[in-house]
């Protein structure tokens, strides 16, 4: 988890927490941002649990050559990406492509069971066009 930085970077993506409501339709609650580094990764910034700190995540396209779905199973079903902490390997999360090009984000610190942060991403107003591939 880095510290807050200086510098301005210029998001491409706001992330949402979809909060259900008993009536009514859901409410979005703007949570995080996502912006690409100087290396062309996409990085989604969450808040941390620490004071003053903010969360670094990389969103890394999963490589079907190396990782390829059996078949007969449904592709639409599996993540087409995997949220990893910026600075490690190890897998937090994983990303779906949406019928609308969007990504639903879903961490559950790399293991299966228990709670899951589930979380939307949206392009930002203005922000240049990016297409999320499956």
């Amino acid at each position: 988890m880095n510290e807050m930085t200086e510098h301005a970077v210029e998001t491409t993506h706001d992330v949402f927490q979809v909060i259900e409501r008993e009536q009514g339709r859901p409410s979005w609650k703007k949570v995080g941002i996502v912006f690409v580094d100087d290396e062309g990764n996409d990085i989604v910034m969450l808040p941390s649990s620490k004071p003053n700190t903010m969360r670094e995540l990389r969103l890394a396209l999963i490589d079907r050559t190396r990782r390829p779905i059996a078949d007969g199973r449904d592709a639409n079903r599996f993540p087409t990406h995997e949220l990893l902490e910026r600075s490690a390997t190890r897998p937090v999360g994983a990303a779906f492509v949406n019928k609308d090009g969007s990504l639903s984000l879903v961490i559950d610190e790399g293991k299966r069971e228990g709670p899951k942060l589930r979380l939307q991403m949206r392009r930002s107003h203005g922000a240049p066009r990016r297409t999320h591939r499956r």
